[in-house]
């Protein structure tokens, strides 16, 4: 086991008692800790509150934990496992937001592996917080406050963590967000985040100063009015 749990929470639905055991052990003694959950109102609630590094949820749950996390763009890798294996349920996991199918019975060490994948592709969310990449040269012209919003989502965090750590409302960060949706042509939220991270928004040799505008003028500038334009400003 590793001197600390550094690699955070692994969330866990699954009827098998003896598997649950199983999976927590090899968990363990990868540096994860296993937190399992009776069903999934219980990991919706406690995940609100508590980000997991990822989340694994049998078939059975598995279809409500992707609705209501997509829902809320909650960007956190979720890996499905299911003892039917068919193509089509496949297919339904990974277009419901899933990274990862798999095939019950599996082998239990194999799926630490996984999620330790996961979780690695997960983490490059975090580049823009740490400093890899600076979203002030983002080629298309970017408010102080978006570039806020944005470093907020591509670390990973829910609407519900944004709002609490820039001290803005739910209501605004989600006005941001579709801005930001929209600035980058992205189809939703995880699509913007893969856009960030590839790099494909990206110029180069941009000036920072000539992709910030002034936050005094944003919605001048972009044309954005009504109620919601103005209480952002606002908090902006």
């Amino acid at each position: 086991m590793t001197a600390d749990l550094a690699r955070g929470d692994i969330f866990i639905i699954d009827r098998d008692r003896r598997l649950r055991a199983l999976l927590s052990t090899a968990l363990l003694r990868s540096g994860y800790r296993a937190v399992c959950f009776a069903d999934d109102h219980a990991l919706l609630k406690t995940a609100r509150a508590q980000r997991p590094a990822c989340i694994l949820v049998e078939e059975i749950a598995a279809w409500s934990v992707l609705q209501r996390m997509h829902t809320a763009d909650y960007l956190v890798p979720i890996i499905c496992t299911s003892e039917a294996g068919s193509i089509e349920v496949a297919v339904r996991a990974m277009k419901g937001g899933a990274v990862d199918f798999i095939e019950k019975p599996f082998i239990v060490d194999d799926v630490v592996r996984r999620i330790g994948e996961a979780v690695a592709t997960d983490s490059k969310r975090w580049r823009i917080a740490a400093g890899a990449v600076d979203v002030s040269l983002l080629e298309r012209p970017l408010t102080r406050r978006e570039i806020d919003v944005l470093r907020e989502f591509v670390a990973g965090n829910s609407n519900w963590e944004a709002s609490a750590h820039l001290g803005i409302s739910i209501r605004t960060i989600e006005f941001f967000r579709s801005r930001l949706i929209k600035k980058f042509h992205a189809r939703n939220l995880p699509d913007l985040v893969r856009i960030i991270l590839t790099g494909n928004g990206l110029a180069p040799g941009s000036c920072v100063s000539s992709c910030i505008e002034c936050c005094d003028c944003e919605h001048r500038r972009c044309g954005d009015a009504g109620s919601v334009a103005r209480s952002s400003s606002a908090e902006a």
